[in-house]
């Protein structure tokens, strides 16, 4: 299981390779991980060291035996929702992010007046919730909906502007931080034929930054 990454993560399998990736929301995350999510930055823990070992051992042995992906993501849903834990997640926090999705560019001064917080304190409770900071979830958020832009056809230049990109070559700067690679050689990577269609999913999550090559 990992949180947040705030850099791009490469897999390169040496050989066959099979994934189910379960993507989930913070107030959900926080609920099935527990503890601060900021623990989980950048981190990559077996779910052995968050779970049982013999629960974690059930689990894979099941996922090998499933007939097809469709069991197979069965098994995970179900191992999951057995272990969401009952905290409420922070509301305050999840108003943030759901703002920050609709209007990435919001200064943090405007989002703690909007939610009728401190900056300091809602800087701190949404990194314990979310596992990053304000500006870096914002910067994401901006990622993502640009990939969906282009996926729809749109130029770069539209992009930049209708995403909150100050211009294309923030657009250019923020793509390459965040993935490795500028935005047309992310694109051509998604597009691989070996890995296009795993790749592609990677590309349309909204909070993932991870790509096959």
């Amino acid at each position: 299981m990992t949180g947040v990454q705030t850099g791009a993560i490469t897999v390169r399998p040496t050989g066959p390779m099979g994934a189910v990736i379960v993507h989930l929301k913070p107030e959900a995350a926080c609920r099935v991980m527990g503890g601060d999510m900021d623990e989980f930055t950048d981190a990559n823990i077996g779910l052995s060291d968050l779970f049982s070992p013999t629960e974690v051992a059930l689990l894979e042995e099941m996922l090998g035996e499933a007939a097809d992906a469709v069991r197979r993501a069965e098994r995970i849903q179900a191992f999951l929702l057995a272990r969401i834990r009952g905290e409420t997640p922070d509301t305050l926090v999840r108003r943030a992010v759901l703002q920050l999705c609709r209007n990435p560019n919001w200064s943090v001064p405007r989002l703690a007046a909007t939610l009728d917080i401190s900056e300091r304190q809602l800087s701190r409770r949404f990194h314990a919730m979310v596992g990053t900071n304000l500006k870096q979830f914002a910067r994401v958020v901006r990622i993502g909906k640009a990939i969906a832009a282009r996926r729809r056809g749109w130029s770069w230049a539209d992009i930049a502007y209708a995403c909150g990109f100050s211009d294309q070559a923030h657009l250019i700067h923020d793509f390459k931080f965040m993935t490795g690679d500028p935005p047309e050689t992310l694109f051509r990577t998604a597009a691989t034929a070996e890995h296009g269609g795993l790749n592609a999913s990677l590309a349309a999550s909204g909070f993932y930054n991870t790509f096959v090559t």
